[in-house]
């Protein structure tokens, strides 16, 4: 059995463990809620129960919700706890099992033993250290807006900062502390931090146990062409580390010039090549019509009539071979000339000099 399946089955352990024997200590002894309450919370909690056996966190989570509405209770709380995990809602797992703590000194009939509260404790510690976390770092308050979620904070006297997803529209901004440390869960986030008008927006990606700093902005000339604040990620190259241009901040990158002498003799060369092998063909069209002719024609050119096709494909034949072999040779020799012209980068250029008793002309070929 490898470690995380036995991690897993023995956090499951603890769950079931302090949420059966807390919740039936809580049912007959806190006070609250009436008779008919009670039962419709027990019904909830149990089918909530069902539903954890079988692997179905969803339905788990929403009958032990209906359950905690009608009798809040730590075990309850730790078993909504248990789901969200399994959902990968870490931080909200971590909420409740925090709110399990709180709840469970709020009387002494909803006092969780040492025992349980020990178990709770741990649990919280670990689910503390698997949830992601964002630091805003800055001289000052960082104001910052997350797409699709809330920033808010515990009760606590020393507020813990977390994100909620929720519906909220771009505009609302929420002012962060600088140092401050944000619970969100693995995923993706977009958020925009602005300062002085401008808008910085990040796209990030976090992993369980991770954590990303959230920089201020810079107020120098370069810091203003970026298009978002610096990211470190735990594990980045520290300050004054060489690091690549952000995407869409590169520098515009000289492309080189085209050469016009270059370009004419490779398309002379390509006209010159076309040319002669149009000459092979037709070269090869008069082997053949010579061959039909067979020394049927006379010396001095005649030839019976019957044989006019054949003459006439092997005048044709020859006076293509003759045009392409001389506009290929033609057409290849400009085309290395251009070239050698074009060796350099630099285009052809003539400039006037003016020297002792002398004027001359001096240029790049």
């Amino acid at each position: 059995m490898n470690g995380a399946l036995r991690r897993l089955l023995c956090v499951a352990l603890v769950w079931c463990c302090v949420s059966a024997s807390a919740h039936a200590d809580e049912l007959e002894l806190a006070p609250g809620p009436d008779a008919a309450a009670m039962a419709r919370a027990r019904e909830h909690y149990l089918a909530g129960s069902r539903w954890l056996e079988s692997g179905e966190w969803a339905k788990a989570l929403y009958a032990y919700e209906q359950a905690f509405g009608l009798y809040p209770s730590a075990s309850t709380l730790f078993n909504m706890a248990y789901c969200n995990s399994q959902l990968g809602r870490l931080v909200a797992a971590w909420l409740h099992v925090s709110e399990a703590l709180r709840l469970s000194e709020s009387s002494e009939a909803l006092r969780l033993t040492p025992e349980r509260r020990s178990a709770v404790e741990d649990e919280r510690e670990r689910l503390r250290a698997r949830v992601p976390t964002l630091l805003f770092q800055g001289t000052e308050a960082i104001e910052v807006n997350v797409f699709g979620a809330r920033i808010k904070q515990t009760p606590d006297p020393a507020p813990v900062y977390y994100l909620e997803a929720t519906s909220v529209p771009e505009e609302e901004w929420t002012l962060i502390p600088a140092g401050t440390r944000v619970l969100v869960d693995p995923g993706v986030h977009r958020l925009t931090v602005r300062s002085e008008g401008r808008l910085f927006p990040q796209h990030l990606v976090l992993s369980e146990g991770e954590t990303i700093v959230v920089a201020e902005p810079q107020e120098d000339s370069t810091a203003a062409r970026q298009p978002s604040p610096a990211v470190a990620v735990q594990g980045a190259p520290p300050p004054g580390a060489s690091v690549a241009p952000a995407r869409g901040g590169a520098p515009p990158v000289d492309r080189p010039r085209s050469n016009p002498y270059r370009t004419a003799g490779v398309i002379s060369l390509a006209l010159g090549g076309a040319s002669l092998v149009a000459a092979l063909v037709a070269v090869g069209f008069m082997v053949d019509a010579e061959s039909d002719l067979g020394g049927r024609c006379d010396d001095d050119g005649g030839c019976p009539d019957e044989l006019a096709p054949e003459v006439t494909q092997y005048r044709s034949a020859a006076t293509a071979a003759n045009v392409g072999i001389a506009l290929g040779v033609g057409a290849s020799t400009v085309g290395v000339g251009l070239l050698w012209l074009g060796r350099k980068d630099d285009s052809p250029q003539v400039r006037a000099g003016l020297g002792p008793g002398s004027l001359y002309l001096r240029g790049t070929f």
